[in-house]
């Protein structure tokens, strides 16, 4: 085909209709579709009858979040996870995305809950089901995973939805009625009401003081944006070749465009983690022990845990949102050891410190900042 730079054209009978990438015309007996693939041209016929559609990466991105609302009974898109739950690719950045949407939809979630605990059953049940009529979702034991890891981003979304409405228009100025004759046209009013009155209580400006102070002790950011880790480890294993430890990707989401570390402390973590790994090789190799089908590697003693310190609070920090150390094999012996280790001072307190402070900052999970900026609170892909 010259002047196409196609070096291959296949030709193949699927049961699946790719769409809409290239042309795809009615023929005798079904549909004839053409896609590009790298450098080759992939005709697709396929029979008449009940089939189901996908959606193609690059074609499922192209399109707006009312897309997804809408797509037809029968199609859904495709995505991949890893061994956590957590979507990768871009089609996973859609499944992010998307349920940032189901979070922020008036009368699905209601505001007025205390927290994502008192959220009854049947409603986050309900979200799951918008979920997988839209995304293809593995079988278990990987489709479990995947609807954990789903529930707690969609409360994490939930959650940071709540704190942009407060940012838009609570103001200590304005009277709680104010705050309510002003209330957004795309809320429940009786639960935005309730919500208001909690940010006026004691309990929710007791809850907003601790939240000001933690961010006060925010010292570290990323520059991943709004990418989530496992998706940006996920194309940085596809880059180098090679699988991806927490130690790795902590250098990879913290360094400016022209290779810089983002500020002093981060570059002494960064040269404390490479000095590890030269003198100590084992440490690498034990971190991808603990690495779940194409998750980040990460293990109590690795290179990240000697130097920013133990795991602490029920989540394992630099491998994003889902894995804990309880659900995790490296829950054994090594992981008490070490923290007997650290709690004779061979960490140094000031890491604790430092750890304890970013526990819920960018620097340990950036599933918390995509998810205020798939819930408006800030631009961004997620």
């Amino acid at each position: 085909m010259a002047g196409t730079g196609v070096e291959e054209v296949q030709v193949v009978v699927s049961p699946y209709r790719i769409c809409p990438l290239g042309a795809h015309i009615d023929h005798q007996g079904g549909t004839v579709t053409a896609m590009t693939i790298d450098k080759g041209i992939l005709l697709g016929f396929i029979p008449s009858g009940n089939t189901r559609w996908y959606w193609s990466p690059e074609s499922a991105w192209r399109h707006a979040d009312d897309d997804v609302w809408n797509l037809k009974e029968d199609e859904l898109i495709l995505v991949q996870f890893n061994g956590n739950g957590q979507p990768l690719g871009n089609e996973g950045g859609i499944f992010n995305k998307f349920t940032g949407c189901v979070a922020r939809v008036a009368n699905q979630i209601p505001l007025d809950a205390a927290d994502w605990r008192k959220v009854p059953l049947s409603i986050k049940e309900d979200c799951w089901s918008l979920m997988t009529k839209r995304f293809t979702i593995p079988e278990p034991p990987l489709g479990d995973i995947v609807k954990s890891w789903f529930l707690k981003d969609l409360g994490e979304k939930w959650r940071n939805y709540k704190c942009s409405l407060k940012q838009k228009f609570f103001d200590e100025a304005f009277t709680p009625q104010y705050v309510k004759n002003n209330a957004p046209t795309d809320v429940n009013l009786e639960q935005f009401c309730k919500l208001v009155d909690f940010w006026y209580s004691d309990a929710g400006r007791h809850r907003s003081h601790a939240g000001k102070q933690n961010r006060s002790l925010q010292t570290t950011v990323h520059t991943a944006g709004s990418k989530s880790f496992a998706r940006y480890a996920h194309e940085l294993e596809k880059e180098k070749q090679v699988p991806i430890n927490r130690a790795d990707l902590y250098k990879a989401v913290h360094m400016r465009s022209d290779g810089s570390p983002i500020n002093p402390d981060v570059a002494e973590k960064i040269r404390r983690m490479e000095e590890i790994g030269l003198n100590d090789s084992g440490s690498s190799q034990t971190s991808n022990e603990f690495r779940v089908d194409g998750s980040i590697g990460w293990s109590p003693s690795d290179r990240y845990a000697q130097v920013i310190g133990p795991e602490r609070h029920g989540r394992i920090r630099g491998v994003g949102l889902g894995p804990t150390p309880s659900s995790h094999p490296a829950n054994t012996n090594e992981q008490r050891q070490y923290q007997d280790v650290a709690n004779n001072n061979h960490v140094s307190p000031a890491i604790h410190r430092s750890s304890h402070a970013s526990r819920k900052t960018s620097v340990d999970n950036v599933d918390d900042a995509e998810s205020a900026r798939a819930d408006g609170a800030e631009g961004g892909e997620d």
